[in-house]
């Protein structure tokens, strides 16, 4: 009888993470993407604005959903931290477009943190930490010996998963660009980064197959944007980039409102971005909570 109910704790446990994550968001996640949200306006980031952050909190809570339980366990706390840490972690562009960007995130977080220490008293210094690192892809992986995945390296890697298809393809070239780094070099510079992420994503034995899977097509939908861009027939990969950053330079729109832009033209391989585009940032990814 034993062995016929021994997965019962698994599913208890399972059952109370997204307990979990279903009560912190009722209590939290309207307060921290507005707050996000005002942050970030007056500044033109919609790659990196507070949808970006929705859409990473969207990826952080779909991958502590699927790690097995005898893998590791989330408490309420941790599961705080990981959204304290998902929803501020490129606050810091607002001030800075630094690469460097997530000490002055990390600032911003302490402060509203000293000011709502009522909504948040337990000690964030994990969810600070996380924001620091988060941009830092020299954060170790696990070894053999430590599989267990830590809130840093869990805000990081799904922070990289928004990197990843038509989405991903239009937040590279506005920070890189916005950064100084040249038209004709972007390809070059984003296709080593791509990969460099992808490959530490690819690297965690502690992710299920099946996420991996799934990320890996859209990691190589940008992967065949950009390597199609270096060839020096790819006008139109480079005529979207040039659309985009037009749109991003006279607009206060965002990505959904750039795909909804590209859908409604006469250029066919522009209508198949921008429907790409809407199915990549998903219903629930574009909507506020």
């Amino acid at each position: 009888m034993a062995g016929k109910y021994a997965f019962l704790p698994f599913l208890l446990n399972m059952d109370n993470r997204t307990t979990f994550i279903k009560s912190t968001e009722e209590l939290h996640l309207t307060t921290l993407y507005s707050y996000c949200r005002n942050l970030f306006e007056g500044h033109k980031l919609p790659s990196h604005d507070h949808d970006h952050h929705l859409r990473v909190w969207h990826y952080t809570r779909e991958m502590i959903t699927l790690l097995p339980q005898e893998l590791r366990e989330f408490s309420i706390n941790d599961i705080e931290q990981l959204m304290l840490a998902v929803f501020f972690h490129d606050t810091g562009l607002t001030v800075t477009l630094s690469e460097d960007h997530g000490s002055e995130s990390a600032g911003i977080l302490k402060r509203f943190l000293d000011h709502n220490q009522s909504a948040f008293p337990a000690d964030s210094a994990t969810a600070i930490s996380a924001v620091e690192q988060h941009d830092k892809k020299e954060i170790p992986d696990p070894g053999d010996n430590d599989p267990v995945p830590g809130i840093p390296i869990i805000v990081s890697l799904c922070d990289d998963l928004d990197a990843y298809g038509p989405a991903g393809i239009l937040r590279y070239a506005e920070i890189y660009l916005l950064r100084g780094i040249s038209f004709a070099g972007l390809p070059e510079r984003v296709l080593k980064n791509l990969k460099l992420r992808f490959r530490r994503f690819a690297h965690q034995k502690w992710i299920p197959v099946d996420l991996v899977a799934k990320h890996e097509k859209r990691y190589n939908y940008t992967r065949e944007f950009y390597e199609t861009m270096q060839q020096q027939n790819a006008v139109q990969q480079k005529e979207i980039i040039r659309c985009y950053m037009d749109y991003h330079g006279t607009t206060e729109g965002s990505l959904r409102g750039f795909a909804l832009k590209l859908v409604t033209g006469k250029n066919e391989v522009f209508r198949n971005f921008g429907n790409a585009l809407l199915a990549d940032l998903g219903s629930e990814h574009h909507c506020s909570p």
